[in-house]
């Protein structure tokens, strides 16, 4: 059953428009400004990458000034050192080929004790006759469903109370 009588709601339609629009332009600021702030940041950053390139490239020559000079004494020394690292090389090639003589022995007798550490960790046959579980499984609880759970109970109270509240539009349904 629908009523004419006076509910002093009128201007209902124009606070929720006003407080809407007021809450839009909140939102757009808060982007705007947060827009604001990174774009003034980043010219900051830009003159910091500069900075330190610009330090870079002097640290860079510095180094090479430095590596050429030790590149020079290298040299000379090499020239004094030529003479004894003849007899050095020799001995040095004798060196490696009993390292690697020693090597593959080694690699030898690691690979005798691998099998026969693999023979031994074979796993016996089974023997009983119930099943194996490979893993339990996984548990659910009261999580899973209570939050929706809740959502529906809100909802649903949110609608009566909304159908409650314009009983004049909707009287025959909550009678």
């Amino acid at each position: 059953m629908y009523s004419d009588r006076r509910t002093n709601q009128s201007g209902s339609v124009v606070v929720f428009l006003i407080v809407s629009t007021l809450l839009a332009a909140a939102v757009i600021g808060g982007i705007y400004a947060v827009q604001k702030r990174g774009a003034s940041a980043e010219p900051a950053e830009v003159q910091v990458a500069q900075n330190t390139q610009t330090q870079t490239d002097q640290d860079k020559a510095e180094q090479a000034q430095r590596d050429k000079e030790a590149q020079e004494k290298a040299n000379e020394d090499a020239k004094q050192q030529q003479s004894t690292t003849d007899e050095a090389a020799k001995k040095l090639e004798a060196d490696k080929k009993a390292a690697a003589d020693k090597a593959e022995a080694d690699r030898q007798a690691a690979a005798k004790q691998q099998q026969a550490q693999a023979d031994a960790a074979k796993p016996m046959p089974q023997t009983s006759t119930a099943p194996q579980v490979a893993a339990p499984l996984p548990q659910t609880g009261p999580s899973d469903w209570l939050t929706q759970a809740l959502t529906v109970g809100v909802l649903v109270a949110a609608i009566g109370i909304y159908l409650k509240s314009y009983r004049h539009r909707f009287g025959s349904l909550l009678r």
